[in-house]
């Protein structure tokens, strides 16, 4: 071979290698335009020995030795997964992974999938404008310190033992993080606002089934985290079980502040700020024995706290402000409820304890049957409660500063030990029977301490301390009985002035009642077969007044009288009111 032949050929080779030589930095960037396909062990090994294929590390057996997928971009064109790892229980990283696609075409375009593995984690990487990410028959699963924004949703599938902290979920198109039917997964520290529909999501069962099976989403843990702006509710969960929501932000979402929904039973859901919600701020339906406490609930579009069809509930030391109802507990046979009645107690036998609620339209509204409230307070609510339903118990609560404290519509309720100062009117009975109101202390009210109106038969009022200027009680219903109660004060400014005043009530029982320093004690307007007996009036202008053609239709008998200006006059008129 001739030496000018050689020294060509020599050329040409040093040209070809020139061309096929690039560094291992340029190698990651080509390949990382390309999918990450694992379908199992064998190949997570032989990817992780592959120059160039963007798996490293190994063999996995722990945190400490795991796989790694790191410092990877890839643009999304199709509906290819880009990074997709399937069936191995090896330790895998994925960090500082970049998945981009297009919000308008999300639907189309792959993003991350998770299936079948243990001990995938996921840390600093970004999804936006893709599908998303799906985990599904997963566990001990981790993401942390992700954004992903513009996906459809991040879906987690019959999953469990896994946790997402410290995420940006925004602006998904679908739900921000939706876990259905998976279970023992921690959800801390999130950022999650601006979503399609729900921040926040724990799912069990697709549709109603009776009879319904145990569900299989039970102890997720959604903790401190923000979900704002969503589009419908903020935090939910439904057909779950043993859930705890706790030290959440939730403010500014458009259905409502947090769901506890459709057989949801035993729940924690303690220490959250739900605000400016426009729907509930927080709804537990269909479910029992769950427990909502130290709660702050502001500026409900509807009520603060919503209970239909459920038992067993605890809520205690509860804030709740400037709702249309503070708190809401309601029955329901007919609509879409009536499938879940079947299959569920009655709404019966929830608790709720040292509550303070304000500044509502309505304090509380109670429909359903026996509820217990004890020792909550009642503030500047136009009414504080309406109790619609039966054997109910209203104990040891205060209410301040209303305009009706308490209207009475059911039958079988116990209205005992409260406190009522400055309302338009304390008590409003305005229908039922077999109600006890008992031991209450009235103050500072302006229309009528006690009102018994038509519909209102065979109640008992008993043991009430009333101390104010307006009538103490006004009684128009039948079959009452008014005793051992002590009126004072009472009924000096008003057009038809009474500690008690007979307005058309029927066979009533007014005995062993204490009348002092009233301008009269019992005043009968119109009304019959009433029974005034064994009461005590001490120091009134007037014990009693009776229009003339009442006198004979009523008993007055075995009264004491001391230091009355008048005892009993039968006029046509008031006795005229004292000039000061």
């Amino acid at each position: 071979m001739t030496a000018t032949r050689l020294t060509g050929m020599i050329l040409m080779c040093q040209t070809m290698l020139s061309s096929m030589a690039i560094s291992i930095e340029e190698a990651n960037q080509v390949s990382g335009s390309q999918s990450i396909l694992i379908s199992g062990d064998e190949e997570l090994q032989q990817l992780s020995q592959q120059e160039g294929s963007g798996v490293t590390g190994g063999p996995g057996t722990s945190v400490d030795d795991a796989y790694v997928i790191r410092d990877k971009s890839f643009t999304v064109q199709d509906n290819e997964d880009p990074v997709t790892i399937k069936n191995t229980r090896r330790h895998i990283k994925i960090v500082r992974v970049r998945i981009t696609g297009s919000r308008d075409r999300a639907a189309q375009l792959g993003g991350l999938v998770i299936e079948n593995c243990h001990n995938v984690h996921v840390q600093d990487s970004e999804v936006t404008g893709t599908k998303g990410v799906f985990i599904n028959k997963s566990k001990q699963f981790d993401m942390a310190g992700c954004h992903l924004e513009s996906n459809m949703r991040v879906y987690v599938y019959y999953s469990s033992h896994g946790k997402f902290v410290r995420n940006t979920i925004t602006r998904n198109q679908e739900k921000g993080l939706i876990l259905a039917n998976s279970s023992h997964v921690l959800i801390e520290d999130n950022e999650v606002h601006d979503n399609a529909a729900e921040g926040i999501v724990a799912w069990g069962h697709g549709g109603l089934k009776e009879p319904l099976p145990p569900s299989p989403t039970h102890h997720i843990t959604i903790r401190n985290n923000r979900v704002s702006g969503n589009n419908w509710h903020g935090v939910g969960t439904e057909f779950g079980q043993d859930a705890e929501i706790s030290g959440n932000i939730v403010r500014g979402n458009g259905g409502y502040g947090i769901n506890v929904g459709s057989w949801s039973h035993r729940n924690h859901i303690f220490g959250n700020v739900v605000e400016d919600t426009a729907g509930q701020g927080i709804i537990v339906e269909t479910s029992q024995d769950s427990v909502l406490e130290n709660n702050q609930i502001r500026r409900s579009g509807d009520n603060g706290i919503w209970l239909i069809n459920s038992a067993g509930t605890v809520i205690r030391n509860n804030e709740i402000s400037h709702a249309f109802t503070g708190i809401k507990i309601e029955y329901s046979t007919t609509g879409r409820h009536a499938l879940k009645v079947r299959q569920k107690p009655d709404g019966t036998r929830n608790r709720f304890e040292n509550n303070k609620v304000e500044q509502c339209f309505t304090g509380a509204q109670i429909s359903s049957l026996k509820n217990i409230f004890k020792g909550n307070t009642f503030s500047r609510n136009r009414d504080a409660v309406a109790i619609g339903g039966t054997m109910n118990v209203f104990e040891e609560n205060t209410i301040l500063k209303s305009v009706n404290g308490l209207l009475n519509s059911g039958n079988s309720n116990r209205i005992e030990k409260n406190i009522f100062d400055g309302a338009s009117n304390a008590i409003v009975i305005n229908k039922g029977s077999g109600n006890h109101i008992v031991s209450n202390r009235i103050r500072d009210v302006c229309f009528d301490n006690i009102e018994v109106r038509t519909n209102a038969r065979q109640n008992t009022i008993a043991g009430n301390d009333l101390y104010s200027t307006a009538p103490g009680i006004v009684l128009k219903g039948k079959h009452n009985i008014i005793e051992k109660n002590t009126i004072v004060s009472t009924g000096w400014f008003y057009s038809t002035p009474g500690a008690i005043v007979i307005n058309g009530g029927v066979n009533n029982t007014i005995r062993q009642n204490t009348f002092t320093k009233s301008m009269i004690g019992i005043t009968c307007l119109k009304g019959s077969g009433n029974d005034i007996t064994d009461n005590i009036f001490t120091e009134n202008e007037t014990a009693i007044w009776l229009k003339p053609d009442v006198t004979e239709d009523n008993l007055i008998r075995d009264n004491v009288y001391t230091q009355n200006d008048n005892n009993l006059i039968d006029t046509q008129s008031p006795p005229a009111f004292r000039t000061w």
